[in-house]
């Protein structure tokens, strides 16, 4: 039936492979198709059917194959048919084929290889052919896209400048709008104005970012909120006549809630005609090890230790260190570890499988479907272009980047409760928030941004007294300094000695720098910078400089297009009169730059956010440590690390109460005349937010009030049973307690224990002894820290005392060389101590060289921690399986900004020892074997499990 709708003869439709592949059984199945396509009259094309390029890829194709199927190499069989014919044969090997065929056949008989040329000539394919176009949306009658996208600016910009326009601005949007003209890109423009016109109806926070950020267009259409004139921004980095490519607009938006504005598109435009963009998920070091360990038999713990052997450093650390793991594993492993590590090597890099883009989109004004095919994504009413960004870029197709942020969350549900304390006042906005507030900056200055956006990482903390942010500009420079591209160019120090008057006289290197770097001190920090200057002293256009910076990003993609790049380079900066050793001191920066280097449009956008939040953070403490523990999981912190710092600022933190939290945690007026924060249930773990909004409706209707006494096991009739266990075991039962005791979750758990019935013998237990013996046992042994452990398990954080504090007290109370937080900036330089704290960060970067800097935190405060590479090595187990950590070292201060203010400098300890508290004493610190290593990760626990 098949043969008959495809046609029959040489013209057929449909053809019949005559496998090339050598195979068990292949002289069968030749024999059969020889057979077939005779009697039915269905040509046979010959194909060795492909699954591996050269010879020496066989290996890892058979390895693909077992991964694939989830079966041990040794065991695969002729389940994976893969053999060493299986790959792109040669002209040579092809030939050798032609002549068995010849044998085989009568000559007669139409040649299979003959057809395999002709299939492939009638099927040639360019994607040049793809004939894609941008949707036109809702232009007024009348109009054109261009006029209503002229209108729509002109309107943007009087709003934007009270009605009237200035010279510089009015030029600048004249220069914009006619290029968007000749590059036909009005209707992009239009289609994100809708978008953001629905997110602003439904009161979503957003704000535009990247190279967006350039444009004076963007500005007036309410797309970002950085005025580009007035900074001035490079234009030619967002959209130039040179690089004729989409222009690239990125949009954050809060991360709950953008999914809101994905399901208005696909609403507005179709599932045929709105994608998003596809994304191959490649193998990693550690994902081709362990998948090549389960192809090569490995069992699972020993994949699990060679997992733990190569923690953060991946496969780098297996691949130079492979004695290191030797003793954690069995014989055969051991003779099988140089083939996995070999193999493992031939997998990193390779695609695994297609998953989604995380942000990317793709519209058109047609059907999708006839340009590529459509694949429904897992999450229901979405569709998945099967192609990634760049290949998305390679067809110029344009493709819109929107983006979640939490932080965004955070800030609006931050605003939402300031209104709800004072409906009468104008509720904020991140344009209405107040300007240049002198207390932002003093906090900033004092590294005080735990929780504060872009700047609460350990290093932006230590940068923040040096460089001493004390207006928006700064806190820019702030934001982009204390990235790979600044540091590795060698642009940080020169830029702090000259911002802090100490790098004596200095002047610019060529007067046409000036105007580009004034406002850096001479100093290049931004991408735009950069361009500007292979313009102005390299004789490149604006166009021609993003380009240069565009090819240095995938500098590895194209050699020959980087050094066409710096001949031009050179030889423009001879022209202005450079030496060649300056000219080749610019390149360099500017290669540095490339890939690591951050965009002052992109760090103006982020500061924009950075300097809300540190103002919410200091005018509205309360509400802001309310939002962002309604809007975890975001940022460096954890939760017990926000709480911990609101408390050391004075605030006050109410736990979980069945009777008075909600699931979100909320403010509480009842304890003083600031607000207290009263943490929701959304803390406890596995607690259901469905069981949570059961407790709500209890509030609501009184059943759990205030006046109305209850136990646990009275509302078993309200709430299942898992669910008051829950509430129990994380103290949250404590206001239905009718003992006096310090803690009652012994005695209720143990009364919710009576009632429970999925036991047959429970009840009769019960009955046969008192049951108020073992409660009161319970509680006689039950002590502080068993609470704070308590607290640990069940919520991740504990009101009561710090585990630090409690250790230090009650484990190792005749230590008196232990030092706090707080106490650590009384110490002199190069004073050994120690400390004690929770591990708060960690960070490795890729560019420090080995060095590992670690946040710990006690009731006082944090403090930072670095490791060098041989420490690092000698403890990395450890600061993976022990959250509370103790440490011996010597105290290095630098950068002091205020001699009378200690906090006005950066302060760390350099490890020379570290340890479990809970394991080990002080004085038998030793560096333990890997072996010893391998197998303390395997039996040790968390601390709260020890205990």
């Amino acid at each position: 039936e098949l043969a008959d709708l495809c046609g029959r003869g040489e013209e057929s439709a449909l053809s019949l492979v005559w496998p090339l592949t050598l195979a068990p059984g292949c002289e069968d199945l030749q024999a059969w198709l020889l057979e077939h396509s005779r009697k039915l009259r269905i040509p046979l094309v010959a194909s060795s059917l492909p699954l591996f390029g050269p010879q020496d890829h066989f290996e890892r194709a058979r390895l693909v194959g077992s991964i694939r199927h989830r079966k041990p190499l040794d065991q695969m069989g002729l389940m994976g048919h893969v053999n060493s014919q299986r790959r792109l044969l040669s002209k040579k090997e092809i030939s050798v084929h032609r002549a068995i065929w010849r044998e085989v056949a009568r000559a007669s008989d139409p040649d299979p290889f003959a057809r395999s040329v002709s299939l492939a000539s009638r099927h040639a394919f360019s994607l040049k052919e793809l004939n894609y176009r941008y949707p036109s949306e809702n232009i007024p009658e009348g109009e054109t896209s261009a006029t209503h996208f002229e209108k729509l600016v002109r309107k943007g910009a009087r709003e934007r400048y009270a009605g009237e326009i200035p010279l510089d601005i009015e030029k600048q949007i004249c220069h914009e709008l006619a290029l968007i003209k000749d590059l036909s890109f009005e209707d992009y423009f239009l289609t994100i104005h809708d978008v953001l016109d629905y997110a602003r109806s439904k009161q979503i926070l957003f704000q535009g970012r990247g190279s967006a950020a350039n444009s004076a267009v963007c500005f007036c259409l309410g797309i970002t909120s950085i005025d580009p004139v007035r900074m001035n921004l490079l234009f030619e980095r967002f959209l130039s006549r040179e690089r004729n490519e989409a222009p690239d607009i990125d949009i954050d938006f809060e991360h709950e809630r953008r999914e809101e504005v994905l399901q208005e598109i696909y609403s507005r435009y179709g599932r045929h005609r709105s994608a998003m963009v596809a994304n191959a998920i490649r193998f990693r070091g550690r994902m081709a090890t362990r998948e090549t360990g389960i192809a090569l038999g490995f069992t699972n713990q020993e994949l699990a230790d060679i997992g733990a052997f190569m923690g953060r450093e991946g496969f780098t650390r297996l691949k130079e260190d492979p004695d290191g793991i030797l003793s954690a594993l069995g014989p055969r492993a051991q003779r099988l570890l140089p083939t996995l590590i070999r193999l493992a090597e031939s997998l990193r890099g390779l695609p695994r499988h297609l998953g989604i883009h995380s942000c990317g989109f793709v519209l058109s004004a047609g059907d999708l479907r006839e340009q590529c095919i459509l694949e429904p994504a897992r999450k229901e009413m979405r569709s998945v272009v099967p192609w990634n960004k760049d290949d998305v870029d390679t067809l110029n197709w344009v493709k819109v980047d929107f983006l979640s942020l939490g932080m965004l969350t955070a800030v609006r549900k931050c605003f939402d409760l300031i209104q709800s304390r004072n409906v009468t006042q104008a509720k904020l906005s991140l344009a209405s928030v107040p300007k240049e507030c002198p207390a932002v900056y003093k906090a900033v200055c004092r590294s005080d941004t735990v929780g504060v956006f872009q700047i609460e990482s350990r290093a932006q903390m230590n940068m923040l007294p040096r460089l001493a942010p004390k207006n928006f500009y700064d806190l820019v420079i702030q934001i982009a300094i204390v990235r790979p591209g600044p540091i590795q160019g060698g642009m940080v120090h020169p830029y702090l000695q000259r911002r802090q008057g100490l790098a004596g006289k200095w002047d610019y290197d060529h007067p046409d720098l000036i105007p580009i770097l004034q406002k850096t001190l001479g100093v290049p920090i931004f991408q735009e910078q950069v361009m500007r200057m292979a313009a102005a002293i390299g004789g490149f256009t604006p166009g021609e400089a993003d380009q240069m910076r565009k090819v240095m990003s995938g500098a590895w993609r194209s050699k020959s297009e980087m050094h066409k790049h710096r001949e031009k380079l050179m030889k423009g900066m001879a022209v202005s009169g450079l030496s060649p050793d300056y000219a080749e001191r610019i390149y360099r920066q500017m290669e540095g730059f490339g890939e690591y280097g951050f965009p002052e449009s992109h760090s103006a956008s982020f500061a924009i956010i950075a300097y809300v939040s540190a103002w919410l953070k200091v005018h509205h403490p309360a509400e802001f440590l309310c939002a962002l523990l309604n809007s975890q999981p975001m940022g460096f912190y954890s939760a017990r690390a926000l709480v911990g710092d609101a408390e050391r600022h004075g605030m006050k933190v109410l736990a979980p109460d069945i009777r008075r939290s909600r699931w979100e945690s909320t403010l509480d007026f009842s304890v003083g005349q600031k607000p207290a924060v009263r943490l929701g249930l959304h803390l406890i773990h596995s607690l259901r937010e469905a069981a949570a909004r059961a407790v709500e409706k209890l509030q609501d209707t009184g059943i759990i009030g205030a006046d109305n006494p209850l136990s646990p096991s009275d509302l078993r009739i309200h709430l299942e049973q898992k669910t008051l266990e829950l509430l129990v075991k994380a103290g949250a039962c404590h206001s239905l307690a009718d003992s006096r005791a310090r803690d009652p979750r012994p005695q209720q758990v143990w009364n919710l224990m009576k009632t429970r019935h999925e036991h047959p013998h429970v009840p009769q237990l019960f009955a046969e002894r008192d049951s108020s013996l073992p409660a009161k046992h319970l509680q006689k042994n039950w002590d502080e820290w068993s609470s704070i452990v308590a607290d640990y398990r069940t919520a991740g954080l504990s009101l009561r005392q710090h585990p630090a504090t409690y250790a230090r007290q009650n484990f190792f109370p005749l230590m008196a060389d232990w030092k706090s937080a707080e106490t650590l900036w009384r110490v002199r330089s190069n004073e050994r101590v120690s400390i004690m704290g929770l591990l708060a960060i960690k960070q490795k970067p890729p560019t420090a060289g080995g060095m590992c800097f670690l946040t710990l935190e006690d009731e006082t405060g944090f403090f930072n921690v670095v490791l060098k590479p041989d420490v690092y090595e000698c403890f990395r187990l450890l600061m993976d399986q022990a959250p509370l950590l103790a440490a011996y070292g010597r105290i290095t201060r630098s950068y002091v900004r205020d001699a009378k203010d200690p906090h006005s400098c950066a302060l760390s300890l350099v490890v020379e020892r570290m340890w479990d508290p809970f394991t080990e004493a002080k004085s038998a610190a030793t560096t333990p074997s890997p072996h010893e290593r391998i197998k303390a990760r395997r039996t040790n626990t968390l601390f709260v499990d020890n205990v």
